[in-house]
């Protein structure tokens, strides 16, 4: 998205080198405080994907996911969700997705930086870390 940064620079050649043939889906996480604002991403041992629970308010889950990488598949079922279905919810279709046997991977980036700048906060915020540096 034009209004976000994420580093390290190369987290989808890193993304895309871990995955394996049967994922379907790729999510890219880092780490947040404010999961009220995202996608947060619920994952088992193997780092496959268990739930995604969608801007919180309360949650024990710390990381949210920032980029997506998919295959075919998944375009396919995107497109009868929205289509077909008429479900518009990016975390329900990612959850039933995940539920009718998809494969989602995580690939967590544990000191990798995650910013939005879709407000005024957030731009002052990055402000902020900048002349801290």
């Amino acid at each position: 998205m034009a209004d976000t940064i994420m580093q390290p620079r190369d987290i989808f050649k890193t993304a895309l080198s871990a995955a394996l043939p049967q994922d379907d889906v790729i999510l890219v996480l880092f780490p947040t405080e404010r999961p009220e604002k995202f996608g947060m991403v619920r994952r088992g041992e193997d780092n496959y994907v268990i739930e995604i629970v969608d801007k919180p308010q309360k949650t024990d889950l710390k990381e949210m996911w920032g980029a997506i990488i998919w295959r075919p598949i998944f375009t396919e079922y995107l497109h009868t969700c929205l289509h077909r279905d008429k479900i518009f919810d990016f975390a329900q279709i990612m959850n039933n997705a995940m539920q009718v046997g998809m494969k989602f991977r995580a690939v967590g980036f544990p000191d990798g930086v995650y910013i939005d700048l879709g407000t005024y906060e957030e731009i002052m915020e990055l402000d902020r870390r900048y002349r801290e540096e």
